[in-house]
């Protein structure tokens, strides 16, 4: 059966691929995969009586917008969690954000702890070691490629606008929007570049 990306906000049906709602323009990076509802031939619509001209009409509900300044992504109106960051839609009752230590694990058997910020590229400010790495192994990778962020609690990528994109579990990344990255997913940095993500508390 084929699988679509459901819209958290307005519930439209999106290709696998989709980062963005066809119909809402939503962002749907994070969203897991849902089977696709089978097609039901439209059933007969019961005879209804209009409605008294004098009877008021309902406006449409709001989606709720996450207040988290690095998220700020549209959320369907009942919802209490953000589908995006999985943080409260009430900011007042947010908890501080717990401690978490955070890692990438590199195909030549090296884990390269995240503290705080992490460029990857073949120029500083990524890590000198790293930089010569790529330079030598990894051309295609750009100068200033992608930045990693540990804040709030969770560990965040953005691409810097490199020519050869980057990846979250093979889905490419628009140019400078942080997605929030979770244990285990796997990252690829241009065609042949790829890094496992371990997150764990503090």
């Amino acid at each position: 059966m084929a699988t679509v990306r459901i819209c958290p906000v307005c519930t439209t049906e999106n290709a696998p691929a989709a980062q963005r709602c066809e119909s809402c323009g939503a962002m749907l990076i994070g969203v897991d995969l849902s089977e696709q509802a089978p097609e039901q031939a439209p059933a007969e619509a019961p005879v209804q009586a209009p409605p008294p001209a004098a009877a008021p009409l309902l406006a449409a509900a709001t989606p709720r917008k996450c207040p988290h300044a690095d998220c700020g992504q549209l959320n369907s109106p009942d919802a209490e969690r953000c589908a995006y960051c999985n943080r409260p839609l009430d900011k007042e009752t947010t908890a501080p954000p717990a401690q978490i230590r955070a890692a990438l694990r590199w195909p030549w058997n090296e884990e390269l702890e995240i503290a705080g910020r992490l460029l990857v590229g073949r120029e500083s400010p990524a890590p000198a070691a790293l930089a010569a790495r790529l330079e030598h192994e990894y051309s295609n990778v750009s100068r200033h490629h992608a930045e990693l962020l540990l804040a709030d609690g969770a560990l965040w990528i953005a691409d810097l606008g490199s020519s050869n994109g980057t990846f979250v579990n093979d889905i490419r990344l628009a140019p400078r929007q942080r997605v929030r990255l979770y244990n285990g997913a796997r990252l690829r940095f241009a065609a042949s570049l790829t890094a496992v993500v371990s997150i764990g508390d503090v």
